[in-house]
């Protein structure tokens, strides 16, 4: 599936939201991720190395009473991971997802307090030389899923119109599927499933809508 026939389900994903929602606003930030790679090892892959990344969206929320209720968001994320191999070159793994994450909250003056989980279709992947500033190819047979689903939880403060928040995920699927590394002689070498995301996320938000 390409990102051009993803972008109508994107749409109706996202359209919902700005129906639902008592309140709604724009997100972005940065990331910071890393992979487990325990299944993950890649041929002459020395070893892997956290990676920036960033996410951009919208979010609505929903109140279930005085302190408690829902967030959800749909966002623009870049995952990855950096690989350093043994002859020196330095690349990143670049995972671009559409997430859609539902987080339960308490809020607390002014504090929420998050919980939840995120679906995530994947939109784009590459490699990316960091030395060079450049992305490439590299002939390892299918190595993303098409899907990707985590657990994550934080906090947000909010302050008028504005938000600032926190949060860590965590990948509860393989980001990967079977892995093959041609040789160029003709031998392929499997590596089986590919890691699972660590993601650590700092977001700013903004009400363009506030209900009641």
């Amino acid at each position: 599936m390409t990102k051009a026939q993803n972008l109508p389900l994107v749409i109706l994903l996202i359209f919902p939201i700005a129906l639902v929602a008592q309140h709604f606003g724009v997100k972005a930030g940065g990331n910071h991720s890393f992979m487990d790679e325990s299944q993950f090892r890649l041929f002459e892959v020395e070893q892997f190395t956290t990676k920036g990344g960033w996410h951009i969206g919208i979010y609505g929320d929903v109140s279930l009473g005085r302190n408690l209720g829902f967030q959800i968001e749909a966002l623009y994320n870049r995952k990855g991971v950096g690989m350093d191999l043994q002859d020196g070159m330095t690349f990143n793994a670049n995972y671009e997802y559409f997430d859609i994450p539902i987080l339960l909250y308490y809020e607390w003056k002014g504090i929420q307090f998050q919980a939840g989980a995120a679906a995530g279709l994947i939109m784009n992947h590459y490699f990316y030389k960091r030395d060079l500033g450049t992305r490439f190819d590299l002939d390892v047979g299918e190595w993303k899923s098409a899907y990707d689903v985590t657990a994550l939880g934080g906090i947000e403060y909010q302050f008028g119109r504005a938000q600032i928040g926190i949060r860590y995920e965590v990948a509860l699927s393989h980001t990967s599927k079977n892995i093959t590394i041609n040789q160029g002689t003709g031998v392929q070498i499997g590596f089986g499933q590919g890691g699972y995301h660590r993601n650590l996320m700092i977001s700013f938000g903004y009400a363009l809508l506030r209900g009641a």
